[in-house]
């Protein structure tokens, strides 16, 4: 159990890490300044952070098999 809990919370820093590498190549991509890519990266945080709650909550009336089903059906 320990072990799942180490390996969530490295991927969260990750991610996180992973985004802020990527600003240069936002920044390129989009033709944007870096204010604007450096936003891009806190939406992109903020949507982790509020995403991350609303799992955790459907989890107690949907199996957790059914939502990654759900989640990873391309519509």
């Amino acid at each position: 159990m320990m072990l799942g809990l180490y390996i969530g919370a490295f991927l969260g820093m990750l991610s996180e890490t992973s985004m802020n590498i990527a600003l240069p190549d936002l920044m390129d991509e989009f033709s944007v300044p870096s204010g604007t890519a450096q936003w891009m990266v806190v939406g992109y945080m903020l949507a982790i952070g509020v995403a991350l709650p609303c799992v955790g909550f459907l989890l107690r009336w949907v199996k957790a098999k059914t939502l990654v089903m759900v989640a990873s059906t391309d519509r």
